[in-house]
């Protein structure tokens, strides 16, 4: 290093230590630049390494908000359990009914269509639809759940009569078996038939997907009722549709036609 001495100093070039005429030492001025070097690269390192350490923790705390706030999304209404367990509806069937809906909610489906495959989209999050098919047609097994209100509204519901007296025991997806098919369905539009104004359903599974080729509908039938079980000890039985009666037709219309999830469940014979 080249540096120049002023007129009152002189150099030890021995030590390569500075002092002035009085012989105190001042220091070496390369010693004096190599530690303000040395501390200014701590010093860059110290400030650089709590950046570093920043950046992570805010990064660590957006990854832990995103992950947070898509479980809350994904198990939305899993959550619900609680609001509807102890109210009549089958607890098995309620925890599969709601998984699905976290899993499908919002989602266009591919389902098979009476000529074709159609896009059905799952998007009614008001109301729920599901069938227990463990329970004899006797007793109110069709429950019908407001998401938003908690509420669960019961009802006749009959089966198909290829699947067993007052309670069915066998369930099929083929065509002229006349059974009831579990599984999840997505309801469709409307029309009138035979049985009056009734709502097509489309199957979503393997145990289900001929449903709307099957004409397998929720349609209204004067063998749904409550009077015809105090009559006869059962309901009647269709041809494979979930039949209920006038007055519980009449309810669920606008409510739950199009994009509604309906769930056929029976406890020992679950859709895989």
């Amino acid at each position: 290093m080249i540096f120049q001495l002023n007129k009152n100093t002189k150099s030890n070039f021995k030590t390569g230590q500075i002092t002035t005429e009085r012989g105190v030492e001042v220091s070496s001025l390369p010693a004096v630049q190599d530690k303000q070097s040395s501390s200014n690269r701590r010093r860059s390192n110290w400030i650089w390494f709590k950046k570093v350490i920043l950046g992570l923790f805010v990064g660590f705390g957006v990854f832990l908000g995103a992950f947070s706030s898509e479980a809350a999304e994904t198990s939305k209404f899993s959550a619900m359990y609680s609001t509807f367990a102890g109210k009549g509806v089958p607890p098995l069937a309620l925890k599969r009914a709601l998984k699905f809906m976290d899993l499908n909610f919002g989602k266009t489906i591919r389902v098979r269509g009476a000529g074709g495959y159609v896009l059905k989209k799952i998007g009614n999050d008001r109301h729920l639809v599901i069938v227990d098919f463990s329970k004899p047609s006797s007793r109110r097994r069709l429950y019908l759940l407001d998401l938003k209100t908690g509420t669960v509204g019961s009802s006749y519901v009959a089966h198909g009569k290829g699947s067993g007296d007052n309670i069915p025991v066998k369930f099929s997806n083929k065509n002229e078996s006349k059974m009831s098919s579990l599984g999840f369905y997505v309801t469709g539009g409307t029309y009138i038939g035979g049985h009056g104004r009734s709502i097509y359903l489309y199957g979503t599974e393997g145990s289900n997907d001929r449903a709307r080729e099957r004409m397998i509908v929720i349609h209204p039938a004067n063998y749904a009722t409550e009077a015809f079980v105090k009559s006869h000890g059962r309901l009647g039985r269709s041809w494979g549709c979930p039949a209920v009666s006038d007055s519980t037709m009449k309810a669920l219309l606008p409510i739950i036609k199009d994009q509604t999830v309906v769930y056929a469940h029976h406890d020992k014979l679950l859709s895989k």
